[in-house]
């Protein structure tokens, strides 16, 4: 450095400034990225707490709980059999009826293509005379595989699903 040229002194205090910002600037960052990740974690604890409740309710409620037909499930809707039912009003109570299970939180999945009229027979003929455990827990879902019913070579073109690793062998409707 040359002590004659003021330009160099400058740089220097100026250089040196500038890393003194960069420094604090990374020290912000770092303490920022900190505070996060103690809030990350707090909020993992919470979540892992309320997880254990949730299971502990679970455990609790499906130890007493009844065996009920999902029918008396959702408060016994009237249910118009698909034979007097006016095709016109197919759609409008196939939308009512799956309303009254969201409502309950229960929901069918259809993997593949159902008409209306199937859907309908399917649920009022079929899916509400099943048995299930009279459990009601916030925001507890209970989803039901239109497929599991009737299988497709669509969805099921394995013939021994059945005795694979997943499957739930003779026993599929109750695996527990």
């Amino acid at each position: 450095m040359n002590r004659e040229n003021p330009d160099d002194y400058r740089y220097l205090i100026q250089h040196t400034e500038e890393s003194a910002k960069r420094q604090r600037f990374l020290q912000e960052i770092d303490n920022l990225f900190l505070e996060d990740e103690l809030l990350l974690a707090r909020i993992e604890d919470e979540f892992d707490e309320e997880w254990e409740d949730f299971l502990e309710e679970f455990d609790q409620k499906r130890a007493n709980a009844k065996r009920i037909l999902l029918h008396d499930y959702i408060n016994n809707p009237q249910i118009i059999p698909l034979g007097i039912l006016p095709t016109t009003e197919i759609e409008s109570e196939l939308d009512r009826l799956l309303n009254i299970l969201a409502e309950h939180n229960i929901y069918i999945d259809f993997l593949g293509k159902v008409d209306s009229t199937e859907a309908y027979r399917f649920i009022t003929e079929e899916l509400l005379n099943e048995e299930v455990e009279d459990i009601r827990i916030e925001g507890m879902n209970q989803h039901f595989i239109y497929e599991e019913f009737h299988p497709s070579d669509e969805y099921w073109e394995d013939d021994d699903w059945e005795s694979s690793d997943w499957g739930y062998g003779e026993d599929w409707r109750n695996p527990f």
